[in-house]
């Protein structure tokens, strides 16, 4: 969904057309009848999540590193020793 930038009203997609392969043109009228703008959004790829099993070669995508773990999610390091906790009282 594209939201009118004016009034934040869903906006009906009219047409697109591509630009390059990674960028699309969307043409959209807001379906605000008070509002009534009309505007040129983009839809562009920025980076890959998954790569393709049949890559183009003229396009590169960075891929989306993975999350690093939380530090109380990380595994000890080899030969490290935990502190133990210091009780509650």
């Amino acid at each position: 969904m594209v939201l009118c930038p004016h009034c934040q009203t869903p906006a009906e997609i009219r047409r697109s057309s591509q630009i390059t392969a990674l960028v699309r043109d969307l043409h959209a009228l807001c379906t605000n009848d008070e509002c009534g703008c009309r505007f040129v959004a983009q839809i562009v790829a920025v980076r890959t999540i998954q790569p393709s099993l049949r890559p183009h070669p003229a396009i590169a995508l960075p891929l989306l590193a993975p999350a690093a773990p939380a530090n109380d999610d990380a595994p000890p390091a080899a030969g490290a020793t935990r502190v133990p906790a210091a009780p509650v009282r």
